[in-house]
């Protein structure tokens, strides 16, 4: 089938899943990855999915930034339960993930998103680099050498750059599922993978 990101309607896709071999076979199979399309058509997905009752025999994956506190409003129920993995949890146990959270929530009400978490780690490299080069950075090449070995606190856990300039980094599994004081929040499942590095590095003909 052929689909862009201002698909809205999912009827046909929904009953050709339905309709496959493998939910025949096994229809409380669990886990299958869902339509990746962000911002509204991902949502419209979603919505649909639940309608069709596909979610009750069925745990859909999710991307992390589809699956979070900026989508939560408009997915409503259709999000519960929702399986979500990424390089990033709201309830990881380090420092610096526990003072970025508590800080967004005393300010925002919320837990952040994966987007919010990313662009703080960011900020925090950046800080970090620029540190490290005293200032100097009016040298683009030199600069770039400070980012690819900086040392910084990342809310991600353990975090560096490979060859091809990828991180190296931890992922995790998320469960969409009720919060203690309402709502809904990615609740931490377990780490799928530590220290991981990109699966095509050794192909990339970049070198440090």
């Amino acid at each position: 089938m052929s689909m862009t990101r201002a698909t809205t309607s999912f009827a046909i896709l929904l009953a050709l899943i339905a309709g496959s071999a493998v939910l025949a076979a096994e229809p409380d199979r669990g886990a299958w990855a869902q339509w990746r399309g962000p911002g509204g058509s991902g949502i419209a997905f979603m919505r649909q999915l639940n309608q069709s009752g596909l979610q009750r025999t069925t745990a859909p994956y999710l991307p992390t930034f589809q699956a979070d506190e900026t989508t939560f409003k408009a997915l409503g129920d259709s999000a519960k339960g929702v399986l979500n993995a990424g390089p990033w949890n709201p309830h990881l146990g380090n420092a610096a993930n526990k003072k970025f959270v508590g800080a967004f929530r005393a300010k925002y009400g919320r837990n952040p998103s994966i987007l919010a978490a990313m662009a703080y780690d960011t900020v925090l490299l950046l800080d970090a680099a620029i540190g490290q080069a005293k200032g100097e950075i009016g040298d683009a090449a030199v600069f770039r050498d400070v980012l690819r070995k900086a040392k910084f606190t990342s809310v991600r856990g353990n975090i560096r750059f490979n060859s091809n300039h990828f991180p190296i980094q931890s992922f995790y599994l998320s469960r969409v599922a009720e919060a203690p004081g309402g709502g809904l929040h990615n609740e931490f499942v377990e780490t799928v993978f530590e220290n991981k590095a990109d699966a095509y590095h050794a192909k990339c003909p970049m070198k440090w």
